[in-house]
């Protein structure tokens, strides 16, 4: 019986909706939003698209390589243990993996989301740069530089490109529909 009356509930939320019969004006902008949802979809495809590929790419570049131990001085993850000091307090060793990495095909594709978004991309950018061409290893300062072509075009293509479609489409949809 609480689920009838949840549903009921949830059914009362759209009751607002009542008030585009009385303004033509909103009808004409719900319509016109109604009319632009298989446009979106099919922007939203293209965009799923270039997603998959660079998220297949970055998972072939960078799987299991964003790993690193807190402490530089140490050279992998055999030697990565024990305590070290930091500005005079002993710091346990942490053989640790970056929060955006690309170990699977879903993680990628999340870390690309927030790179596009240009949210705290420079992370990924860095542990791109510096990983080290074995499993294990500690990464080493820029010694993959031309890994920073990788986040770059997919900026370019990813982030700037999706959002002229989207907005495109959006004032194409919108100014055809008004008029």
């Amino acid at each position: 019986d609480s689920s009838i009356v949840k549903t009921l509930r949830v059914i009362r939320t759209l009751r607002p909706l009542r008030a585009i019969k009385r303004a033509p004006s909103l009808k004409v902008v719900v319509d016109a939003l109604l009319d632009c949802v298989p446009g979106f979809i099919n922007v939203g495809m293209v965009v799923c698209m270039v997603y998959l590929v660079f998220a297949i790419v970055g998972v072939q570049f960078f799987a299991g390589r964003f790993w690193k131990c807190n402490d530089s001085s140490v050279s992998g993850v055999e030697y990565c243990h024990g305590v070290y000091l930091v500005d005079g307090v002993n710091t346990t060793r942490e053989w640790s993996n970056s929060i955006q990495n690309f170990d699977n095909f879903w993680v990628a594709f999340l870390t690309l989301f927030e790179i596009a978004s240009l949210e705290m991309w420079l992370d990924p950018l860095h542990d791109g740069m510096d990983i080290p061409e074995e499993l294990g290893v500690q990464p080493q300062l820029n010694q993959a530089w031309y890994f920073a072509l990788y986040f770059v075009v997919f900026i370019i293509i990813g982030g700037f490109t999706v959002i002229n479609l989207f907005l495109t489409l959006t004032l194409t949809l919108t100014l055809t529909l008004i008029q």
